[in-house]
Formats: C-alpha cells, structure tokens, sequence
C-alpha cells in the first residue's frame, strides 16, 4: 500500500517513509524489530546512514550501525595538539560554539602519567587546576595501614604564634592565566611559612610556592591543646595559691 510518501507492506510487516518518492528516510521492520534511518535495509537495531550529527544516545541492549554520523562537540579535532617532547596532550582553543574566542590559553592537558592540568599550560601534579575548584566534600586518605615512621607533634605553640596572617589582593593582571578570583583574600605567606614549617611548603618548577594548608590546620590543633594546657597549669596554679591564702587568714 502506497499512501503519499509512506509505503506500508503488510506481509512483511514493514513500514517506509520516503522523501519526495525517492530514498527511504525512516524504515521500520516489524518482523526483525529494526529500524534504519536513510536506509531501508536495516542491518541492526538501529542503521543509521548518511551524514548527520548525533548528540545524545542511549542503547540498553542490542546493536547500532552508523554511518558518516558526527557526534558534535565543543572542541574539534584540530585543538588537541600532541606534544611529543612532554608526552601530553592538551586543548589550546575553543572552536565551536564559542567563536569569537581567539586566545590561545591552554584549557585542558592530559600527560602519558596520568596527570591532568585545567587551566595550565603543564600540570605539575595529579590534578593541576588554575582557578577555583568547587565541590560538595574533601575527603582525604588517612588510614593508619599506610602510615609509617608515626610521631606525636609537641612544641609547636611558639612556632605557630610567629605565623603572621595577612590580607591581600591577587596580582590577577600580571598573573592572568592563573584565573586568580576577586576580592580581598585571606592567608598566609608561603616564603613566610616555609622558614617555620618548611614541609608545610613546595616549590614548582617554575619556581612559585604552594601552601598545604592541610598541614597548618593540623599544626594549629596540636598548638591548641599546648596551649590549653599552659592555661591548666596557670589555673592550678591560681587555685594553689588561693588555698593557701585562705588557709593563712
């Protein structure tokens, strides 16, 4: 049966939708479940062929055939640049939907380690980021088993009370591919901490200090309970000496 531009054929339970009477554009076969799309030869569950563009899929089982389909990105292929010296790859510009971007800041690297940098030319960690990184928790590896060399900390209460903490401003014109935010900030100084705690402190390769605050705040508990017991001896010692004023009048 032949309706305008569709073709039903019963004894085979098919059903053609063609374009202008010429090449089918959608095919369904009934009896082997397909469906071919610019084909009216299905060869899986879904046959895809010609050129198109295919953003969101989803296949729970079964086979999918496509042919000459581009699946459409931000990116094109030609911003990955390789670079074989450095052993990395990284995505330099923005191609597609951003186009009148023209910089050419690097927004993503990958190494052959493993290592990932957003934001930087070279990652010189597992995950390099330059700019803000949010998230809904920071959880960190502490499990007694991968320890080793274990030490009580003391004697920290006069180190910690030379630590001087400032505000400041990012130098964000000089500095911009840091992506450093607004506003006036809220720290410490590397060069400052690392005469007192210099584990606390690293240095990258370009030279440039990092901070593990992680350390300070471990650091600043142990001063805490020092310090709380400098306050138990003065109040013993208070209650020492008013007993035996009590007892002498």
């Amino acid at each position: 049966t032949i309706q305008n531009d569709r073709t039903v054929d019963l004894n085979n339970k098919t059903l053609d939708f063609q374009a202008n009477n010429s090449s089918s554009t959608l095919f369904l076969d009934g009896k082997q479940n397909r469906m071919g799309v610019g084909t009216n030869s299905p060869t899986a569950l879904f046959d895809v062929e010609g050129g198109g563009v295919m953003q969101n899929l989803l296949i729970s089982s079964g086979t999918v055939t496509l042919s000459n389909i581009a699946t459409p990105t931000l990116f094109d292929d030609n911003d990955w640049t390789p670079d074989t010296n450095n052993n990395y790859w990284k995505l330099s510009s923005l191609s597609d939907r951003d186009t009148n971007r023209t910089e050419s800041t690097t927004f993503f690297v990958i190494h052959d380690d493993g290592s990932v940098g957003i934001g930087v030319a070279s990652a010189t960690a597992k995950l390099d980021v330059s700019g803000k990184v949010k998230s809904n928790g920071n959880i960190l590896t502490s499990d007694k088993r991968y320890k080793k060399d274990i030490t009580a900390l003391s004697g920290l209460l006069e180190k910690i009370l030379q630590l001087a903490p400032k505000e400041y401003r990012w130098r964000q014109n000089e500095f911009p591919e840091k992506n450093f935010s607004n506003g006036l900030q809220y720290g410490l100084i590397a060069q400052e901490v690392e005469v007192l705690f210099p584990d606390a402190v690293s240095t990258g390769s370009d030279g440039f200090k990092s901070l593990n605050y992680n350390h300070i705040l471990v650091l600043l508990l142990q001063a805490i309970k020092e310090q709380q017991q400098l306050l138990e001896q003065q109040n013993a010692r208070l209650d020492a000496i008013e007993q035996y004023l009590n007892l002498n009048q």
